[in-house]
């Protein structure tokens, strides 16, 4: 038996509906960006973005399935961008979370695990209520 790899989203065959959208996206996209361009007076880069424009929303129209090659690498493309995007957002977030937890618990002077050393304890030791012995303690414990 063959060891694959992790088969990934592009690999998936694309129907026409789903090609259909992505050209439409795409030209819309490109639509918005020449109507902005437009707006500011750059003529050039409104034929460039009119032209790409049209270059999406025609296939989409007549033929979707020619925009399958390009609809493949744009998802590769997207798999890279969004493997990076999700270790920069949770890296993030993880530093965010912890480092303003840490500071916060700093500048109220808390420590939630007890770590200071008190010489005069004789045991660190902490003292809890028995739990008892019913068996039905035991049936949800979580």
């Amino acid at each position: 038996m063959i060891n694959r790899k992790r088969q990934q989203m592009s690999d998936h065959p694309v129907d026409k509906k789903a090609l259909r959208s992505f050209g439409f996206l795409m030209g819309g996209v490109f639509s918005f960006i020449g109507a902005i361009l437009l707006y500011k007076g750059k003529m050039t880069a409104v034929m460039v973005f009119g032209g790409l424009a049209a270059v999406f929303i025609l296939p989409a129209l007549i033929c979707p399935s020619l925009l399958a090659g390009v609809h493949a690498k744009w998802m590769r493309f997207a798999e890279v961008i969004g493997a990076f995007n999700a270790k920069v957002i949770l890296s993030l977030m993880y530093m965010m979370v912890f480092t303003l937890s840490r500071a916060m618990l700093f500048v109220l002077r808390k420590d939630l695990l007890q770590r200071k050393f008190d010489p005069s304890l004789d045991s660190y030791w902490s003292d809890r209520e028995p739990m008892g012995n019913d068996p039905k303690r035991y049936e949800k414990q979580f």
